[in-house]
């Protein structure tokens, strides 16, 4: 367990193994999540980089990503039947029947 002082600042140094372990490198921003029993989870927040012309995320952005180009619809019958065969080891995701 490793110890912190918090400033009269409000302030707390985390020292290098420490966000060497979370994974967090120097300019990364850090997500903060208060969990039960006064305890708070840190991770690294990754971001998405757009490339130049693109725009990142937003609702739009996934519901454009379910784009159906094959055309396939399905009745929940043929769905669920599709999943039992899965279950069952009867058919491959890669099966196209």
């Amino acid at each position: 367990m490793t110890v912190f002082t918090v400033t009269k600042e409000g302030e707390v140094t985390l020292t290098s193994d420490v966000l060497k372990g979370l994974g967090i490198h120097p300019g990364d921003r850090i997500a903060v999540v208060e969990r039960p029993g006064g305890r708070l989870e840190l991770s690294p927040v990754k971001e998405v980089v757009a490339a130049a012309g693109q725009e990142t995320g937003g609702l739009e952005k996934f519901f454009g990503s379910l784009k159906n180009e094959h055309n396939i619809h399905a009745t929940l019958e043929e769905i669920q039947e599709a999943m039992e065969a899965g279950w069952a080891g009867e058919v491959r995701f890669d099966d196209d029947r």
